[in-house]
């Protein structure tokens, strides 16, 4: 019997999966395309991610069309449906209906203060709250350049390869001649959720919830082609931060970087992140936390 149940759920799940990947890409949108139209996350943990040393970018927005008749395709799809319905029918006729919950304990929670006593070790100016304040108007100022379709602005916030990943995805809504507006932006909450060290890094996990509106414009007739102007979406990310180790945050905390740690020059960082002056890299973490990896975590709209 066990074997029969586990053998049922797993072609419940293989039809399921082959289903997912046959439905047209739902359209996405906010900085880095987190936000799209139907919502995601709870329990299983899934999301986009946006980081790391890859530096290649993706993008859904893919459009399909139909017709008047059924295509081989369509009928596949349907026997898929149907199957998975019957599948989960019979299970629960056996089992009896259950309610489905949330596993509270899937959702990264705050760390606790003395997780962060190595760092605060380390760096005796390192403060919790002005951290969580800056990422918050970090989270702000990218949305607003996103719509803005100018990234260069965020060049210090984050490293070399997520830069490019985001800049990339901007440059083709400038190609198809559409803006991305986020609107009525709030950040609810910041709470820091894990501290690690690697070979050369301090690394910071970040949890971020928001309130957006997001929706998609032509910019040739003004009229939206996706999302909605009155939607509201309640945004979880996880962004990863990173700084070189043993680097202390300054007396003044919450001070902007307004010249060159290295050479004293006014900061005027190129596209390569590195001071016109002195050419030091400036967006590399080795003077001040950076974003290196952004997870979209959920979505819910209301």
């Amino acid at each position: 019997m066990k074997k029969q149940k586990l053998f049922r759920i797993l072609i419940a799940l293989t039809l399921a999966a082959a289903l997912l990947c046959a439905l047209p890409a739902l359209g996405l949108a906010d900085a880095g395309n987190f936000a799209g139209g139907s919502d995601y996350g709870g329990s299983s943990g899934g999301g986009s991610d946006w980081g790391g040393s890859s530096s290649s970018s993706w993008s859904s927005g893919g459009s399909y069309s139909g017709g008047g008749s059924f295509s081989p395709f369509s009928i596949l799809v349907l026997v898929v449906i149907v199957v998975v319905y019957l599948i989960i029918k019979s299970t629960r006729k056996k089992k009896g209906t259950s309610s489905v919950s949330f596993n509270a304990g899937n959702t990264p929670r705050p760390l606790a203060d003395n997780l962060l006593a190595p760092l605060r070790q380390a760096d005796p100016n390192f403060s919790k709250e002005a951290l969580l304040e800056r990422v918050g108007n970090m989270y702000v100022q990218m949305q607003q350049a996103w719509e803005q379709k100018q990234w260069a602005p965020i060049r210090m916030l984050m490293t070399d390869a997520l830069f490019g990943q985001f800049n990339r995805q901007i440059d083709e809504y400038i190609q198809k001649q559409q803006t991305n507006h986020v609107e009525r932006i709030a950040v609810l909450s910041t709470e820091i959720t894990g501290y690690r060290q690697d070979a050369v890094n301090d690394v910071l996990t970040i949890r971020i919830m928001t309130r957006i509106i997001d929706y998609v414009t032509d910019d040739r007739t003004g009229a939206v082609v996706s999302g909605s102007k009155t939607k509201e979406l309640f945004m979880t990310y996880e962004w990863t931060l990173i700084r070189s180790k043993g680097v202390q945050t300054p007396k003044q905390i919450g001070v902007r970087m307004t010249e060159c740690p290295n050479c004293g020059a006014p900061v005027n960082v190129n596209q390569s992140g590195q001071c016109e002056y002195c050419s030091s890299v400036l967006t590399s973490g080795e003077y001040d936390w950076v974003i290196s990896a952004i997870r979209g975590i959920s979505q819910q709209s209301r």
